[in-house]
This record gives C-alpha cells, structure tokens and sequence, in this order.
C-alpha cells in the first residue's frame, strides 16, 4: 500500500467534515433568515399635488415613511443675462395617516417636477 492509498480515509473524513460545516451553516443561515423582521407594507392611499412653491405629499395607511420631493426652478441674473437653476427639495419624513402630509418647498422659485419616495 503507498503513500497515498494510507491517505484516502483521512481525507475521507476531511471531506465528511467540510460537508457537514456547510450544511449547518447553510441550515443555520436559513433559521437566521426566519428570524430576520417581516417586511412592511408601503404605505398606500398616496397622493401628490403642486401647491405652491413646491409639493405635497400624503399617505393615508399603510407602514413605513414617505416624504414629498420637489424639483424646482428659480432663475435669477448674473451681470445682464438671465441664469436658471435646477435644484431638489424634500419633504420631512412622516407616518401614513389620515392627517399627514409632507412639504417639500421651492422657495425661492417653483416646483417643475413632483413626487414622493418611501423608506
């Protein structure tokens, strides 16, 4: 018998080993995963609308936060010619409710573009 036939049950075991490693952390991972919080549902009932100078958002139920977004423009002058700017503001985040609305304000300027965003 040589070197390497003496050697085959050692790694035999080895391999047993590496592969009973794996299959409880991957069975540990899954249990982990079943631990891991639910996900919740985004809010609903949601609305936007322009209401100058900017945005309002509102979400009526639901779980989560929503916040409005605004992309607004102002223009102002630089020596004699008239510059535009493009900018992006945002609501407070806020809980869905029957009372709840979230303000994205483009002072100074308007709203050229409205939305809202979930986290």
């Amino acid at each position: 018998m040589n070197a390497e036939q003496q050697d085959m049950p050692a790694r035999g075991r080895w391999a047993r080993r590496a592969a009973t490693v794996l299959v409880g952390g991957a069975i540990a991972a899954g249990g982990l995963a079943a631990l891991a919080v639910p996900a919740h549902a985004a809010p609903t009932g949601c609305t936007v609308q322009y209401q100058y100078p900017g945005a309002k958002a509102t979400c009526t139920e639901g779980d989560g936060l929503y916040r409005a977004r605004a992309t607004c423009l102002s223009m102002r002058m630089v020596g004699q010619r008239l510059v535009w700017s493009e900018y992006t503001r945002y609501g407070s985040w806020v809980a869905p409710g029957p009372d709840s609305a979230s303000l994205a304000d483009c002072l100074p300027g308007s709203a050229k573009a409205i939305g809202i965003e979930y986290a």
